[in-house]
């Protein structure tokens, strides 16, 4: 499954997302265009449809430590993210 929104109108500017889902291999991707206007930080949650929670999860290829349950907080920033939670 998958789901997309792009150029989506934000008080700090515009941004997208794009989630597909491979929970049959235990991952749940996300790739997020933050605001263009200045860095804010992002939470993101990903929930998986048997309520499993997130055992890891990799910002950009690199391991990224700052999640609990199905939220995942991102670095401000202006680059966009990808993201990986393994389930």
């Amino acid at each position: 499954k998958r789901i997309y929104f792009g150029g989506a109108k934000t008080y700090f500017g515009a941004m997208s997302l794009e989630v597909n889902s491979d929970v049959l291999n235990g991952k749940i991707m996300a790739r997020v265009e933050p605001p263009d206007r200045g860095a804010v930080p992002l939470r993101l949650r990903l929930r998986h449809p048997q309520a499993l929670l997130i055992k890891s999860v990799t910002v950009n290829g690199q391991p990224h430590m700052d999640f609990a349950g199905e939220w995942i907080k991102l670095p401000a920033g202006s680059r966009a993210l990808e993201i990986v939670a393994t389930y």
